[in-house]
């Protein structure tokens, strides 16, 4: 249930100022999960992070890849804006082409 509360303070300058403020009570259902969706909702989280942690992987080595066919060092900790670009363009050009021949 929420509450609200007004105040009004006087100013010489501007007239009124209005201000609102609402809580919501401390105690509301969606934050007492219970125990049952809390294993499986573990369970889940633990085997998406498995493929999240893949896929970055897999992503990082396809850049690398990539960027040394470009010609760019990745090592170098001043990669320019256009050869970030190059290297993303490319990574997007070729999973697009990837995807379009897998569809035929």
């Amino acid at each position: 249930m929420a509450t609200s509360k007004t105040t009004t303070k006087a100013s010489s300058k501007s007239g009124s100022k209005t201000t609102s403020k609402s809580s919501s009570s401390p105690t509301s259902k969606s934050s007492t999960p219970s125990a049952k969706s809390g294993t499986k909702s573990t369970a889940k989280s633990s085997a998406a992070k498995s493929r999240v942690s893949h896929s970055k992987s897999a992503m990082e080595r396809f850049k690398t890849e990539v960027a040394s066919e470009l010609g760019v060092n990745l090592k170098s900790e001043n990669l320019t804006a256009k050869q970030a670009g190059q290297i993303g363009g490319e990574m997007v050009r070729r999973m697009i082409k990837k995807q379009s021949d897998q569809m035929k």
